[in-house]
């Protein structure tokens, strides 16, 4: 669900960016959008602003006291008033008293940066997505962590009397695992990509309706296959693409791990094992679990969580998932570009290269698939993932 976050000025402007940032942590569905800077109403991309707020199904007014009057901001706000009864619209008040808010700005909620207002606020937007929305005691559960990366951004928020406009890289949003390449990223490309944490990962697996993962083997500790298995019981298809455990691709991923390749082949079964209780007896157009086996080299992890792309990225010295996770952004040139296609053409190029053994799709297929392995246990190995 698109939500457009209305700012003006250096402070404002960081409240929207950590709103950006932060939204999608705690429900993955929202997509927050903001312009990129601060310039003149005329020069300032009016065209897309304007479609922006047509489209948008929620908006968040970022309020400072040096914005009260804003001309931007009151166009925004008149724009989205006009919305108002199809549309979820609030202030958000980041050095503002709501008895300092006049109109037009004071028809619209008004939410301060304390915690149980911003509780209402997500529980608000999650009512908006309908039929979409997470379960209440999803949300109040993740809440507590969310909001206290969240608070610490809010907390240091830049002054804004120094009569500078704001720089687009300033602002540097907190993440959860610090890296070198979150270091990286910060300077400019975050505009389209978001360095992911793994709890972020595992909840935007759990609540997608259609997933793809691309993937040699699977890690010890079956966070995954439990992503995988609460996102099957909530109604989402999978489709799953693992290394055959035949290959010779298993055994050199395996040696450069420095691993047995029978602890890969372990992990595959086990993974196979868990899909087969979701699979269908027959075969249908629309299968709730399909596991493809390939014997070619797959690249980095790639995950497709309903229209969001994300990339697994190796370090040195960081196994899979120990190092970041990257997604590219619906609609930014990155994903629109030949790379975005590039991207998502790697779940159909094995069969463009003949490199798939075998697709499992029903429960019979799963069956025979796991009898030819029948010797090989898969009870979970105690080493790192791959």
């Amino acid at each position: 669900m698109d939500v457009f976050l209305s700012w003006s000025g250096k402070k404002s402007r960081a409240v929207a960016a950590a709103l950006h940032f932060h939204l999608p942590q705690i429900i993955n569905q929202l997509d927050p959008w903001k312009s990129d800077t601060d310039i003149d109403k005329g020069a300032r991309w009016a065209d897309e602003i304007a479609a922006r707020l047509e489209s948008c199904k929620a908006g968040i007014i970022c309020l400072t006291r040096s914005n009260l009057r804003s001309e931007w901001i009151h166009y925004e706000a008149g724009a989205l008033s006009k919305t108002v009864g199809k549309t979820r619209v609030c202030t958000l008040l980041a050095d503002v008293a709501p008895s300092q808010v006049t109109e037009p700005l004071k028809q619209f909620q008004a939410t301060r940066i304390e915690r149980s207002e911003f509780l209402q606020l997500i529980r608000t937007l999650n009512g908006a997505l309908g039929e979409n929305a997470l379960a209440e005691r999803r949300i109040d559960e993740a809440f507590p962590n969310w909001w206290s990366g969240l608070e610490r951004t809010l907390r240091k928020l830049p002054d804004d009397d120094d009569g500078r406009k704001p720089n687009v890289l300033e602002f540097r949003p907190e993440v959860a695992e610090r890296n070198v390449f979150a270091e990286a990223l910060s300077d400019g490309i975050l505009k389209y990509h978001r360095t992911l944490p793994a709890d972020i990962v595992r909840s935007m697996i759990a609540t997608s309706k259609v997933i793809k993962f691309l993937k040699t083997f699977f890690q010890a500790d079956e966070w995954i296959e439990s992503s995988l298995r609460d996102a099957l019981n909530n109604g989402g298809r999978v489709e799953l693409f693992l290394c055959d455990p035949n290959s010779k691709v298993l055994n050199e991923r395996c040696a450069s791990l420095k691993e047995s390749p029978s602890e890969g082949r372990t992990r595959i079964i086990r993974a196979v094992q868990k899909m087969r209780e979701f699979a269908s007896d027959r075969t249908t157009s629309k299968p709730r679990v399909t596991v493809t086996l390939y014997d070619g080299w797959p690249g980095a992890p790639l995950l497709l969580c309903d229209n969001r792309i994300l990339v697994g990225l190796y370090l040195r010295g960081t196994r899979s998932f120990g190092g970041p996770w990257v997604q590219v952004r619906r609609g930014s040139p990155l994903r629109e570009s030949r790379l975005g296609g590039i991207l998502e053409g790697q779940f159909t190029d094995f069969a463009k290269q003949n490199d798939i053994v075998e697709v499992l799709k029903t429960r019979s297929e799963f069956d025979r698939w796991l009898a030819k392995f029948a010797g090989i246990s898969p009870s979970p190995i105690q080493s790192l993932s791959s």
